[in-house]
């Protein structure tokens, strides 16, 4: 099977599993050498087994895989940043610049976060000066940040292509980018072929996940939903955006793997379509 060369695919935390020494020892077997971390749990928090935040501790462990080279971490979640009002988008935008530290440790390039409002009301100025303050903090650090677009109707703010143009646009700083939800973009417009193609030139990294047609059940394996995902493939076969596949939290190794696979052929597929294609074009 020929998949493009440019395809890095990475499991999540999004999916940990406990104790995560054994989760990651079976994602390394089952052929996955890229990593996304999601948001880290702070030391006086309590998680429970299906919590997947890792603490500091399980972050160890990963950042130790890392320095041995047995996985890269292509990017960190930082969570939420909520802007109901200016200070709150102040201090939520402090917590995601905190993630910056991990980021580093991780070898990761990218750290993503997400626009929400816990009341309904936005600050959208407050939103911009928060983005320009992590901007200019990730700069000095050398990373990649990107906003994950939400469900319509969510309490997250960026839901539609016209949200992420304006917010790129208002806030104006080159290593600020889209991360791209699939699933959530398919409750804007189901033909997410269409949406990636017009918003190419932002994405910077990829959340994979299928959708049911009447969007009941999210953040499936590919092929279990309704995504034409053929079409999805053509359009990510001919791009270097890292691939997250961010499946529902009770979903284990096996799916990851059977999703990683699945999504391997379709890139394959993709590929050799684009290849006899300019073949026959140049015959």
């Amino acid at each position: 099977m020929e998949v493009p060369e440019a395809s890095i695919i990475a499991a999540s935390t999004h999916n940990v599993k406990r104790p995560v020494s054994d989760w990651l020892r079976t994602l390394i077997y089952f052929g996955f050498s890229y990593l996304d971390v999601e948001c880290i749990r702070s030391p006086d928090e309590k998680g429970g087994i299906a919590d997947n935040r890792i603490s500091l501790e399980e972050a160890k462990i990963i950042e130790d895989a890392v320095e041995k080279g047995l996985v890269n971490v292509v990017s960190v979640e930082a969570g939420g940043l909520f802007v109901d009002t200016s200070q709150l988008a102040r201090r939520y935008g402090e917590m995601v610049k905190r993630m910056f530290k991990l980021a580093r440790r991780m070898k990761a390039k990218i750290v993503s976060f997400t626009p929400a409002s816990m009341t309904g009301k936005v600050s959208w100025e407050g939103l911009i000066e928060s983005c320009k303050s992590i901007c200019r903090e990730a700069e000095l650090q050398g990373l990649t940040v990107a906003f994950e677009n939400g469900e319509v109707g969510s309490r997250k703010i960026v839901q539609s292509v016209e949200d992420i143009r304006r917010l790129l646009d208002d806030v104006d700083q080159d290593n600020l980018g889209l991360c791209l939800d699939i699933s959530a973009a398919a409750t804007y417009d189901f033909n997410v072929a269409k949406i990636i193609k017009s918003i190419l030139d932002t994405v910077r990294i990829i959340h994979v996940n299928d959708i049911t047609a009447d969007l009941a059940f999210k953040n499936l394996p590919i092929g279990v939903g309704d995504l034409d995902y053929e079409s999805i493939a053509l359009v990510l076969s001919s791009i270097k955006t890292p691939i997250v596949l961010e499946l529902y939290s009770g979903y284990g190794p096996v799916e990851l793997y059977l999703c990683k696979r699945k999504l391997e052929q379709l890139l394959s597929k993709a590929a050799k379509i684009k290849r006899d294609t300019r073949l026959k074009s140049s015959s």
